[in-house]
């Protein structure tokens, strides 16, 4: 087993009088790991999964459970890079299949 360092360190909470949701404690800790490991990852979802020794298919269904949107990464020229299937015109890409019009 690890030893743990000073960044592995659970953060202390203070629980209110009436009580806290350990479950919402839970899944708004693991969203904002995911999160935070995605963009450390530059939103590669092995490497991410990789950074939190997890398998790449478990990092996924968290994602998929927890609704997390990728963030749009930007191109070398400052534009957001798409994932869009449809074809840009003004980056010149030709519409439809290759040798057609």
């Amino acid at each position: 087993m690890r030893k743990p360092t000073s960044q592995q360190l659970p953060p202390q909470f203070v629980v209110p009088p009436e009580g806290i949701s350990f479950k919402d404690v839970i899944v708004d800790f693991e969203k904002r790991l995911i999160e935070s490991t995605l963009e450390a990852a530059g939103g590669v979802q092995k490497r991410a999964a990789e950074l939190l020794h997890i398998k790449p298919t478990t990092l996924n269904e968290m994602i998929k459970r927890y609704d997390i949107r990728p963030r749009r990464k930007r191109a070398g020229n400052g534009q957001p890079v798409t994932d869009d299937s449809e074809p840009d015109e003004e980056a010149g890409e030709i519409a439809g299949p290759i040798g057609r019009s």
